[in-house]
């Protein structure tokens, strides 16, 4: 006995364009606040954007208690980084760890 293969045309295109699932559009139109000095969280904690060479990895790196300083950690290799917070600093707010 032989099964015959039916093709069937695919769902009307123009319907499916109109229509997305969740998670699938990205909305790019909400901006930071351009009066904070430093970005923050959701739960208010202020960080700065490090690229870690050593394994090719981008991570958050939140300010300690003291607030003297960014203290963090590769997340890869867990390598050490503490950038200290002084006076006449830098807008900067991505780096790039070696």
């Amino acid at each position: 006995m032989q099964r015959r293969c039916e093709w069937r045309s695919p769902p009307d295109s123009t319907a499916m364009a109109h229509t997305s699932m969740p998670g699938e559009n990205l909305d790019l139109t909400s901006d930071p606040d351009p009066r904070s000095s430093s970005p923050a969280d959701d739960a208010g904690r202020r960080y700065i954007g490090v690229t870690f060479a050593c394994c090719d990895v981008y991570a958050r790196v939140y300010i300690n208690r003291e607030e003297s300083a960014y203290v963090g950690n590769c997340p890869k290799c867990a390598k050490r980084l503490n950038i200290r917070i002084g006076p006449g600093g830098t807008e900067q707010r991505f780096f790039t760890a070696y």
